[in-house]
């Protein structure tokens, strides 16, 4: 990585793309088998400490020509990596368990860690925090970890699967239904040249977002955001003026420099557009943008859905059909008035 941000510095983009897409694939290829062996804890805290490499190989490709598709295969395989490893690992160890009883003891004592973790870190049910209340939570962590080490033991296989296959965004580009747009957004340091300094001074790295939009059939196409700073202050201004309740522009600005380039990328006819943000466009209520006519709202001209991640899509466009069973089954309650809460709460079954 160090050798590729050289490369930048030096303004050999093309190097240093090469050099940061190898420490990246080198990065993924690394920390796969290690989350895949430990615990969740173990596996965040060690996303936290790897490099941002694929962001830095983002803001490269802004560089190049025509680098888009390969810089994705790399933005696909690290956004979200952790959380879909995790994933599938606790997916496979509800299949085992349904016929192992042994690793169901194991699960069934993990859901139950995980439950007085909870009730731990939020207090007693009456909001008082009991004076072990931190030793407790030390203990229950340290015994759920355990039993997360205990649990990946009892998958080997899942030790030598691979978390996403590099040209797997191709199987979802295959896989969407037509009129549908997926779009990926990053959040990415970016080099920027200043031209009043020299040597080392001259390059500036500043954050920015980036966009890749992909649809049926299509390749990969990848859309420059620019600074992050400009678009964070207008979600931060929408926000307040929403719990507000006061009238604003920062919509509008979010329309037009961040909706709109990516828009301009879809092709005729688009109706479903499923978006995974970053940073904080997660924040953003994207469906209560303004439209492409005055007075209306996004919501009005697509179907809009946020999704973690691209590969969360695939995930549910291939996965097999659920048959229908207890386990599978939903019970939704609403509209419950406030003041039957209390009376609810103190009730016998």
């Amino acid at each position: 990585m160090h050798l590729g941000n050289l490369n930048v510095r030096k303004g050999k983009y093309e190097e240093a793309w090469r050099e940061l897409n190898r420490a990246s694939r080198m990065d993924c290829d690394l920390a796969e088998p290690f989350v895949a062996e430990s615990s969740e804890a173990e596996a965040l805290d060690y996303l936290s400490r790897l490099p941002s490499t694929s962001g830095y190989l983002v803001s490269c490709a802004f560089q190049l020509k025509e680098a888009g598709e390969a810089t994705y295969v790399q933005v696909w395989r690290t956004k979200g990596a952790v959380a879909r490893i995790l994933r599938r690992r606790q997916a496979s160890l509800a299949v085992k368990a349904g016929a192992d009883p042994n690793v169901r003891k194991l699960v069934d004592a993990w859901n139950k860690c995980r439950l007085e973790i909870s009730r731990s870190i939020l207090g007693d049910s009456n909001g008082a925090n009991g004076p072990d209340r931190i030793q407790q939570v030390q203990r229950l962590t340290a015994e759920k970890e355990n039993l997360e080490r205990r649990l990946s033991a009892a998958l080997p296989e899942f030790k030598h699967e691979r978390a996403v296959s590099q040209a797997s965004h191709g199987k979802l580009l295959e896989a969407l239904p037509e009129k549908t747009v997926v779009i990926d957004l990053v959040q990415c340091p970016r080099f920027k040249q200043d031209p009043q300094h020299e040597g080392n001074q001259r390059t500036r790295i500043i954050s920015c977002y980036a966009g890749f939009v992909l649809t049926k059939g299509q390749p990969v196409q990848m859309v420059d955001l620019g600074p992050a700073q400009p678009i964070d202050d207008a979600v931060k201004q929408w926000r307040k003026a929403i719990a507000e309740n006061q009238p604003g522009s920062s919509d509008k600005v979010l329309q037009q420099d961040l909706w709109k380039p990516l828009a301009r990328r879809f092709p005729p006819g688009t109706k479903t557009v499923l978006i995974a943000p970053d940073g904080l466009l997660t924040a953003i209520p994207w469906s209560a943008l303004p439209g492409e006519q005055p007075g209306t709202l996004l919501l009005e001209q697509y179907a809009l859905a946020i999704v973690p991640h691209a590969p969360f899509v695939l995930d549910m466009l291939t996965a097999p059909p659920r048959a229908a069973d207890a386990s599978s089954t939903v019970l939704v309650v609403g509209g419950i008035p406030i003041s039957n809460l209390e009376s609810a709460r103190n009730s016998k079954p």
